[in-house]
């Protein structure tokens, strides 16, 4: 198994979890896999978790995957659905900056939440038999408000929001976030609603 990420600090997590756990048959490489030179045809399976949405050239990047992938192999990705159907993705942006448009980094985690569009960039990778499972789960922010409120604030959307803003409007953006927080606690967290789609598809033989 190769695991890839752009990021260092993920993947030193990621090896540091790994050897926790024993694993000896998996190794972790720093690239871009829209043009990491992956060996041809060599891979079973290629699986990615709110990852592939980002690409910059999803034509470019699935191709480049699909040449990885053996003739019959598995891909399986989730994604998120449309924004309007994630509440964390409507919810916390309205909190902290209401009259601020969505960023085109927050744009970009749904753009592949149409299966009209998923479908056709992987087709013309040369992916077939594409399927859509919903999953409708919440997503877990702490275990209080407190914790939830930490959690929020680190959030790279979140300190986008709040960057340039004079220290009133930033108190009365961290107020407001934290009434949603409390909306949302429960005995067991706070959640937020979501949905995603679990992508499957086949490389064509």
């Amino acid at each position: 198994m190769v695991g890839v990420d752009v990021s260092a600090e993920m993947l030193e997590i990621a090896r540091r979890r790994s050897a926790e756990e024993g694993l000896r048959n998996v190794e972790f490489e720093q690239g871009d896999a829209q043009v990491q030179p992956f060996p041809a045809a060599h891979f079973d399976l290629c699986i990615s978790r709110f990852g592939v949405m980002f690409f910059a050239d999803p034509a470019a990047a699935f191709a480049n995957i699909g040449r990885a992938m053996r003739p019959g192999a598995r891909l399986v990705l989730m994604v998120w659905q449309s924004q309007e159907r994630n509440e964390w993705a409507t919810a916390i942006p309205r909190a902290l900056a209401p009259e601020t448009v969505a960023s085109a980094r927050g744009a970009a985690a749904f753009s592949l939440s149409d299966p009209a569009v998923a479908t056709g960039i992987l087709t013309k990778a040369g992916f077939a038999s594409v399927g859509f499972a919903e999953v409708h789960e919440p997503v877990f922010y702490g275990s209080d408000v407190d914790a939830a409120y930490d959690a929020v604030i680190g959030l790279g959307f979140a300190k986008e929001a709040l960057a340039g803003v004079d220290a009133a409007a930033a108190h009365g953006a961290l107020q407001r976030l934290r009434a949603l927080l409390d909306a949302h606690s429960a005995a067991d967290g706070v959640f937020l609603d979501s949905r995603a789609w679990i992508i499957s598809a086949h490389r064509a033989n």
